[in-house]
């Protein structure tokens, strides 16, 4: 949606139908780092008791994936393992 808000601002800009004095975009609930959430889900679902410890040990294998691919700047990876 706020691609979407974006270009018709921009487009109602560069017609003159609007004036407005925009600086910036504030996102919310934004992908701001993916590993972090990656991460932080299995630990969540064992607190929210809808894993064990056996498979939160499980899904570390492709949570570690995931990491190794980010540090290695390999975003196609990252996304695939996570």
């Amino acid at each position: 949606m706020t691609p979407g808000f974006a270009n018709a601002l921009l487009a109602a800009m560069d017609e003159g139908s609007i004036k407005v004095n925009f600086k910036g975009v504030a996102m919310g609930d934004s992908w701001i780092s993916g590993l972090n959430f990656v991460e932080a889900w299995g630990p969540l679902m064992v607190s929210l008791s809808l894993m064990d410890a056996q498979q939160l040990e499980e899904l570390e294998v492709p949570v570690r994936a995931c990491a190794a691919a980010v540090d290695a700047g390999n975003w196609w990876n990252a996304a695939l393992s996570g």
